[in-house]
């Protein structure tokens, strides 16, 4: 029972912090006009989206390399 009010009071205060920090970022936005809020989120998305980009190609250029290399060994088979 204090294992699960420990894990809830957590909760609990990252939530409060995330509309502090929310709340920061909005004055800061008003008053220098940068798009801070912007740069966090997007940024952060868009890293997230190249990274998987970049796996998933290297995992498609990979796929293709062992199907190349088994039919070279094929190939080379057949010649000998």
């Amino acid at each position: 029972m204090a294992w699960q009010r420990v894990k809830e009071a957590t909760q609990e205060n990252r939530t409060r912090l995330e509309k502090v920090a929310s709340s920061a970022v909005d004055q800061v936005q008003k008053v220098t006009g940068l798009k801070v809020r912007e740069s966090f989120g997007r940024g952060k998305a868009r890293i997230d989206a190249v990274a998987a980009k970049v796996e998933s190609d290297e995992k498609t250029e990979l796929h293709e390399q062992l199907k190349t290399g088994d039919n070279e060994a094929k190939d080379k088979k057949k010649l000998d």
